[in-house]
């Protein structure tokens, strides 16, 4: 529970608890967990100390250190956030988890079966040559390629027997690979911040393939050598790319790392929060709420993929996980590595100016070469008829490669068949009764992406009863059935959130891969970036045009990043690699830069567009959401909140209505503050001081990513 405010409760104790220290309290009528953030003698207390409600302190769970409380309260001061907001991330279900009892494993007993067959031996040497704790009989039966049944048999004959796993720091097995000079040269510069014990931003600059995980993994290597109980996180923007990171760390360093994402299951979620908070868990890889974690002596930060917008978290808690990521290391004095080939206008900026160090990667890594890039004019391709929507420049490119025996990726990011349903009789589209948005086609399902709304997909037009209900525009589905009516044959998988929800899922459709089991991967962002398949050759994109129609702020530079990694899957290993790009604008000058692979060149042009218009990073953003049931009484909040600005020298945009007007029945009005300061005090005093109904909720986003 976040409340709005610090709560005073007594404690009755002969030694004073830390700062940090969880208890347990009551809130009205709830029994909830707390973290003290000051502690001082009843005598000096200035109130009825009588009317104060107990509090239980939990003496077996290790307090937050100074230097992660300290983060929180910056945290949540910044974000407009209320103080427990921090606590609530860093807890599992508002609470301290539960101890789960030590887990096993299957192990090899040392006796011989009694008749080996291969599929017995394929079990013994995953178990033998795999540093992954394998709990279940049937994820070892799948990794070794035989049934369940196999596994059974060995475990009733006792050549198997389970183990208890001691919950205790792993055993390291550190085997890194030789680096490149440039490479060398940036993990020099890291080990000498790291010996210095000072806090450092390093801006990890190199192409798709250039070698940039190896550079912080040597990194990592430091810090399990030197020191007996350092911690490192390393966070991702999702659980897409989790899969083949953790593989490729397994076989550096000979143990799994400690995960921590929202689709951990209940009783991984509790083992690995507990390990965390006892030091036992030295690398930690996780989405961005493993930023609020309990670590207990962090040594270093590594944010991967930097410039993905998902690091933004965008409900309640509204925090960007980059940002807050710097602000970690500012607080634990230790370096933090933002690494990326496309890099968020923030971090280019930050660069130029020095405040972050540039590290920088040249070339990709071994033989591998950038891949040849094309643009197709879609005015001057037949698609769009007949659910028809690839051109014959990528249906003739994925031929070749099939032809070849090498694999292809055809990126589309929009899941589901279509994205609209119209009727031909009386053009209506099908809606979302909750918001203002369209129903997207799913099979035999129409559902909103932004309620969660579904109902089956009629058979007649509601409005005006005609049958003439058309699933319009490409879907993920939609382009596999394209590709299969072309290629009958080909072995056809769609990587999207609705095939993929679990990063088990996830490494299934990577291992197929590697093992050359899918000849064509349909998929959205999450095959975009971070993914190595050495035999994929070619990359088709369906909709070069898709992020530019949006019209919003950073468009250009999403669609430029989004496309430049979707080009990087291409040729990654020693074949070379092609990408074709759908676009109807090619005059456009994203392309012209991108064609020539001229990173620089854009990030320039965006910058000075940026200088140009005083958008960030060249001042401060905060966007104001006013929403609630009643619309004239949400409209009327917004206009007197602009009514009553005085901020300084800032700027005030609107109000005006959403371009989501309206989400989960509430009707939303947005402005935006534009300032060249700092304005938080400001806008405090301001939101203060304006009388808002309540019946209307206002909330703040610092430094906005999304205006939906």
């Amino acid at each position: 529970m976040a409340v709005p405010k610090l709560l005073d409760y007594r404690l009755l104790a002969d030694i004073a608890p830390k700062s940090g220290a969880f208890v347990q309290v009551e809130v009205g009528t709830k029994v909830v967990c707390g973290i003290v953030v000051a502690v001082q003698p009843v005598a000096n207390y200035d109130g009825a100390v009588k009317k104060l409600k107990p509090c239980t302190l939990l003496p077996d769970v290790p307090a937050i250190q100074p230097q992660t409380l300290r983060f929180m309260r910056f945290a949540s001061k910044y974000t407009f956030a209320l103080p427990g907001d921090p606590v609530r991330a860093a807890l599992v279900a508002g609470q301290v988890p539960e101890k789960v009892a030590p887990e096993k494993r299957l192990v090899a007993s040392g006796i011989t079966p009694k008749a080996q067959t291969a599929a017995r031996q394929k079990v013994l040497d995953t178990l033998t040559h795999n540093a992954t704790f394998y709990t279940s009989q049937s994820d070892l039966a799948k990794d070794a390629e035989v049934s369940t049944a196999v596994v059974k048999g060995l475990l009733d004959q006792q050549v198997l027997a389970w183990q208890t796993v001691a919950d205790v720091a792993p055993e390291i097995d550190i085997q890194l690979p030789d680096l490149n000079p440039s490479q060398a040269a940036a993990a020099g510069q890291l080990a000498s911040c790291l010996s210095q014990g000072q806090h450092q931003t390093f801006f990890l600059d190199g192409v798709m393939g250039s070698g940039k995980t190896e550079v912080y993994f040597d990194t990592i290597a430091r810090i399990l050598e030197q020191t007996e109980d350092g911690q490192v996180l390393l966070l991702v923007p999702e659980i897409a790319l989790t899969p083949q990171l953790v593989k490729r760390f397994e076989k550096r360093f000979g143990f799994v790392p400690t995960l921590w994402h929202s689709n951990l299951g209940e009783k991984a979620r509790r083992r690995h929060w507990w390990q965390i908070a006892k030091g036992q868990a030295r690398v930690v890889i996780g989405a961005r709420s493993a930023l609020f974690l309990n670590y207990q002596n962090l040594k270093l930060l590594v944010v991967d993929e930097e410039h993905d917008s998902s690091y933004k978290q965008e409900e309640v808690f509204r925090y960007h996980g980059r940002d807050m990521a710097v602000t970690l290391g500012h607080f634990w004095q230790c370096p933090v590595v933002l690494c990326s080939a496309t890099p968020s206008l923030e971090t280019w900026n930050n660069t130029l100016s020095g405040r972050y160090q540039h590290l920088i990667l040249d070339g990709r890594f071994g033989e591998a070469e950038l891949p040849d890039l094309q643009l197709v004019d879609m005015k001057e391709q037949k698609v769009g008829r007949g659910d028809r929507w690839l051109s014959a420049p990528i249906v003739e490119a994925v031929k070749a490669r099939l032809e070849k025996g090498e694999q292809s990726l055809v990126f589309l990011n929009r899941r589901g068949v279509a994205p609209l349903l119209i009727c031909g009789g009386c053009g209506a589209r099908s809606g979302c009764p909750s918001c203002d948005a369209s129903l997207v086609v799913h099979k035999s399902y129409l559902i909103c992406h932004h309620c969660g709304f579904h109902e089956p997909i009629p058979k007649k037009c509601p409005k005006c009863d005609a049958e003439k209900l058309r699933a319009f525009g490409p879907g993920t589905r939609k382009i596999k059935d394209e590709l299969a009516s072309y290629f009958p044959e080909a072995r056809i998988v769609v990587a999207d959130s609705d095939s993929v929800k679990t990063d088990r899922q996830m490494g299934d459709v990577v291992t197929a891969m590697e093992k050359g089991e899918i000849d064509i991967l349909v998929g959205t962002q999450m095959v975009a970036k971070g993914h190595h398949f050495p035999n994929l050759t070619y990359v088709g994109i369906v909709d070069g045009d898709m992020g530019l129609a949006r019209g919003e702020l950073r468009a250009a530079e999403r669609t430029f990043q989004v496309l430049m990694q979707v080009a990087g899957r291409a040729g990654r290993a020693l074949k070379k690699g092609t990408v074709s790009i759908q676009t109807h604008d090619p005059q456009h000058p994203l392309f012209d830069c991108l064609m020539r692979m001229d990173r620089d060149q854009f990030l320039k042009m965006e910058l000075q567009s940026r200088k140009l218009w005083q958008d960030p990073p060249f001042s401060k953003q905060m966007a104001l959401i006013v929403s609630g049931k009643d619309e004239r009484a949400v409209a009327y909040a917004a206009k007197t909140l602009a009514g009553q600005f005085q901020v300084g020298d800032a700027q005030i945009l609107g109000p005006a209505p959403a371009p989501l007007a309206k989400l989960r029945d509430k009707y939303r009005y947005r402005l935006l503050v534009k300032s060249k300061h700092k304005m938080h005090d400001n806008i405090q005093k301001w939101l203060s001081g304006t009388n808002i109904p309540s019946s209307v909720r206002v909330v703040v986003d610092v430094d906005p990513v999304s205006f939906y």
